[in-house]
C-alpha cells in the first residue's frame, strides 16, 4: 500500500471522526432545550388532566347536592315531619310524585307512591274542578310512560337464539276494548306483536332470547280506563315447571322495569309494563293498550340491585374472580 492511499484514509478517519463529534455537540447542545420543552408539555398535559378532573369532580358534586336538595324539597310534603297535604290538594300532591318519578327513578321503587297518588285523585270530593283531578291523573301515567320508555332505552340487545316458541328480546300484547274492532287489526306478520282476543282466556308461550326459559302467559281483566291488567305467568313446559315458580300480579301503568321485574331461577330476568293506552275513534269510547314484556340482557343488574354473586359479576367483566 503507498504512502498516498494511506494517507488518504487517514483524513478520511479523520473528517469521520470531526463529523461525528460535529453531530454529538450538536445532539449535546440540542438536548437540553429539548428537555425542557418535552418537560414543559408533559406538565401541562397533567395539569390540564387535573384540571379537567376536577372540574369533573366539582360537576358531579354540584350536581348530587343540587339532587339531593330538589329530593328533600319535594318528600318533605309529602312524607315530611309536617305531614302531608295530598288530602287538602291531591292535584300539587301528584305534581310532586310526578317530579320525584321523573328525576329518581333509577334509585327508588315510586310505584307505590305514584298508585297513593293516583287513588286520592279518583277519590277525592273537594273544591277542585274534575277536569283538573282528570288531567292530573292523565299527567301521573304520561310521567310513568316516560320513565318506561327512558329505562327500556338503556337496555341492549343480546343475541337471540333459535327455537320453538320464537324467542325475541322484547314482544307487545296488543288489548282492543271492542271486540269488533280486533278483526281490523289481526295477526301481526311480526311475531314480537301479539293481538290478545278479548271474548278467550289464552295463553300465550314466550322463550327467553337464550330458549332456556319458556314462559305461559295469561292475562285477565284488562281495565281500560284505569290502565290494569290482571297477568298470570307459569312455566310452560315441564322441563322447566321443577323450578316450581309462578307470578300472580296486576300491572298497572305505574310498573317501572328496574323495580318491578322478575329473575328466573336460572337468572333471566324480565319485566311487564304498559306501553301506553289510546282511543281508537274521537269519541274515546274504543281503545288499545299496549303492554310490553322486555327480556333484561345477561349480567345486567338494575341500579337499585347488586349482584348476590360477586364471582359471577367479576367474570362476567372479564376478571379472573380470585
Amino acid at each position: 500500500m503507498t504512502a498516498d492511499n494511506k494517507s488518504g484514509e487517514s483524513r478520511a478517519e479523520v473528517k469521520a471522526k470531526r463529523d461525528v463529534q460535529f453531530w454529538l455537540d450538536v445532539v449535546m447542545k440540542l438536548t437540553v432545550p429539548l428537555g425542557a420543552i418535552v418537560a414543559a408539555w408533559l406538565a401541562n398535559h397533567f395539569e390540564q388532566n387535573r384540571a379537567n378532573l376536577q372540574l369533573i369532580n366539582q360537576r358531579e358534586q354540584a350536581e348530587s347536592s343540587l339532587r339531593a336538595t330538589m329530593f328533600g324539597q319535594l318528600i318533605a310534603p309529602i312524607a315530611g315531619p309536617g305531614g302531608s297535604d295530598a288530602d287538602s290538594d291531591p292535584v300539587r300532591y301528584a305534581v310532586l310524585a310526578q317530579l320525584l318519578t321523573l328525576n329518581f327513578h333509577e334509585h327508588f321503587e315510586l310505584r307505590p307512591l305514584l298508585q297513593d297518588a293516583d287513588d286520592r285523585l279518583s277519590k277525592y270530593k273537594g273544591t277542585v274542578a274534575p277536569e283538573a283531578i282528570l288531567t292530573a291523573r292523565s299527567n301521573l301515567r304520561q310521567a310513568a310512560h316516560r320513565v318506561i320508555q327512558r329505562q327500556i332505552a338503556q337496555l341492549w340487545e343480546d343475541q337471540v337464539a333459535v327455537c320453538t316458541p320464537a324467542a325475541s328480546m322484547e314482544t307487545t300484547f296488543q288489548f282492543v276494548s271492542d271486540p269488533e274492532l280486533e278483526e281490523s287489526f289481526g295477526q301481526s306478520a311480526n311475531s314480537a306483536s301479539v293481538l290478545v282476543p278479548s271474548k278467550e282466556l289464552k295463553s300465550f308461550s314466550i322463550s327467553s332470547p337464550d330458549c332456556r326459559d319458556t314462559l305461559s302467559i295469561l292475562f285477565d281483566k284488562p281495565d281500560f280506563s284505569a290502565e290494569r291488567v290482571h297477568v298470570l305467568i307459569t312455566p310452560a313446559s315441564s322441563a322447566t315447571a321443577i323450578a316450581d315458580y309462578r307470578f300472580d300480579f296486576d300491572l298497572t301503568s305505574f310498573a317501572f322495569p328496574f323495580t318491578d321485574n322478575a329473575v328466573l331461577p336460572n337468572g333471566n330476568r324480565f319485566a311487564f309494563f304498559i306501553k301506553d293506552v289510546s282511543e281508537l275513534d274521537d269519541t274515546g269510547t274504543s281503545k288499545i293498550m299496549r303492554v310490553g314484556l322486555r327480556w333484561f340482557p345477561q349480567n345486567y343488574y338494575p341500579p337499585t340491585e347488586r349482584p348476590t354473586d360477586y364471582k359471577e359479576f367479576r367474570k362476567a367483566l372479564g376478571s379472573s374472580g380470585e
